[in-house]
């Protein structure tokens, strides 16, 4: 393999690594703010909230 297939390579797998890490990210942040909304709306009901 080439130095320039290699170079290549690595920016594929890497470009594809961070497209990883973004989507957990944004799936995590969607489920922090659900959690949080939840949260508010029981504390505005009245009602005890453990997590």
């Amino acid at each position: 393999m080439s130095a320039n297939a290699t170079i290549e390579s690595a920016r594929t797998d890497h470009a594809a690594a961070v497209a990883a890490i973004h989507a957990r990210y944004e799936r995590l942040s969607r489920q922090l703010l659900l959690e949080t909304e939840h949260q508010r709306h029981a504390l505005v009901a009245g009602t005890s909230v453990t997590v």
